[in-house]
């Protein structure tokens, strides 16, 4: 087993915050009573956590929560394929491997998917394949977002760039021009999200 592989996976984290199934919990639980550096971690992220909450005020306590409570619904609801909104805190691993069975190939004679996978009154979101550039456009009455689950590209949005990779999210505001170049070396897997706003 590679214990550095292993802390750097987040599992022990999961695990000290109590986020972990109870057979994931059980398993870990079993190798950190197995691996004394996997205890000795545990025990710093523990102690870590533990400082940080008597240093954080009760607004940063209150948002911390917030976004834990929003990762678990969201991986209740991805479990069950009800398809959640996309936020900063979304689990790109958790989307991929939800909708990897939908993602198509894409070439020179196809270079870019978009398929709807939800769509209600309010919002829409897409799964987006892609190795070609997204254009310039601005959107005046809906707000978009995406997350990417995959490869990396660069976002223009107004005067700002934004560099992003797997498990990027970035919302781009209303009114506001913007386009992404795609990297090259791996299509761009991403969940589009567009929630209409009324103006």
């Amino acid at each position: 087993m590679n214990i550095q592989e292993f802390i750097e996976s987040g599992q022990l984290d999961a695990f000290v915050l109590g986020m972990l199934p109870s057979k994931e919990a059980a398993e870990v639980a079993a190798l950190i009573a197995q691996y004394p550096a996997l205890k000795v971690e545990a025990e710093a992220i523990e102690a870590a956590l533990h400082q940080y909450g008597a240093a954080v005020n009760a607004d940063e306590k209150q948002k911390l929560f917030e976004a834990i409570d929003l990762l678990e619904l969201d991986a209740t609801s991805l479990q069950h394929k009800q398809l959640p909104q996309i936020h900063k805190y979304s689990d790109a691993k958790a989307w991929l491997q939800t909708v990897k069975h939908l993602v198509p190939t894409v070439n020179a004679s196809n270079p870019l998917v978009q398929q709807i996978i939800h769509e209600d009154e309010q919002v829409c979101l897409y799964l987006v394949t892609t190795i070609e550039d997204v254009p310039m456009e601005i959107h005046q009455n809906e707000k978009e977002s995406f997350l990417i689950l995959q490869g990396s590209c660069t976002c223009y949005i107004g005067d700002n760039i934004v560099s992003l990779h797997a498990g990027g999210f970035v919302d781009i505001p209303m009114f506001t021009n913007h386009n992404v170049m795609v990297h090259p070396g791996q299509p761009v897997v991403a969940i589009l999200q567009h929630i209409k706003i009324a103006v």
